[in-house]
């Protein structure tokens, strides 16, 4: 927070950091099985099953099972059917305008049969339930489709612009995601002068975007300032170090594969014999 400079931080008092709901790390499981039908009791047993030490109540994996099965599904009212007429001496007669009236009241079914039962109804559960799926129209649901792009394939159009998204997601991403063309501006100012080994255009890039709103971007720009010698040294000399880390490498693979079996001695005198040592 030292090196933040003071009129980027909270002017308007906005919320900066996104909130975490409990349920998050948990969002592809639930999701996995409210697909395969679970209901939310079976979905609490399920993670409870799988994650034991987890502490959740009935009534927040409610919520957040409502919220994910709009995210998940389409939801279209289909037609009711013809009303069934009953005979006068039907055991559901008198009790048809309760029925109708707890229906519109979006009461469930059990309610209603306590209800029902309550005024003197003699029946079963069953009939109950054909009469009212025939009278109350009931809910189609279909599953939302998704299309999603890869994040390796946002990378290379961020970085090289080679990518294998298409121009109309292209087109969609920039139009809905404005910030994705700001950072693309901002790595490809960078790969530019870097490419060209300009390490005067590279210090002016840092300085300019030292205090940007994008924490990846700073702390990259907090790396170079925190190693500057070798990093202006990668560009101005041809010279590499990649034989000293292919050695390394190499001789890491020998310990790896030896050294827990074996004691240091002999793996110092493999690691010499292999070197002409």
């Amino acid at each position: 927070m030292l090196h933040v400079n003071p009129d980027h931080m909270c002017i308007d008092g906005t919320q900066t950091r996104k909130t975490r709901k409990l349920l998050d790390p948990y969002k592809k499981q639930i999701q996995e099985l409210i697909e395969c039908g679970f209901q939310t009791s079976q979905i609490l047993k399920k993670l409870r099953e799988m994650f034991p030490c987890i502490n959740i109540n009935r009534t927040t994996l409610s919520d957040f099972c409502v919220k994910l099965r709009e995210e998940l599904f389409d939801y279209t009212q289909l037609p009711c059917q013809q009303i069934p007429v009953l005979n006068d001496d039907s055991i559901l007669s008198p009790h048809v305008d309760t029925i109708n009236r707890l229906l519109s009241e979006n009461r469930p079914m059990t309610n209603i049969l306590t209800d029902i039962k309550a005024e003197g109804y003699p029946g079963s559960y069953s009939l109950l339930q054909q009469y009212c799926r025939a009278v109350k129209p009931s809910l189609c649901r279909t599953k939302k489709a998704t299309h999603k792009v890869k994040r390796k394939d946002l990378i290379s159009a961020v970085w090289s612009g080679k990518t294998d998204i298409s121009e109309e997601d292209m087109d969609f991403i920039n139009t809905n995601y404005p910030i994705f063309d700001q950072i693309k501006s901002i790595v490809t100012e960078f790969r530019t002068a870097y490419s060209h080994k300009d390490s005067d255009a590279v210090k002016l890039w840092c300085e300019k975007f030292a205090q940007c709103e994008f924490p990846a971007i700073c702390s990259f720009i907090n790396g170079i300032n925190n190693d500057a010698v070798a990093f202006y040294n990668s560009m101005k000399y041809e010279y590499s170090n990649g034989l000293l880390e292919g050695s390394v490498n190499k001789l890491k693979a020998v310990k790896r594969s030896m050294y827990g079996r074996a004691g240091y001695s002999l793996l110092r005198a493999k690691l010499l014999l292999m070197n002409g040592g």
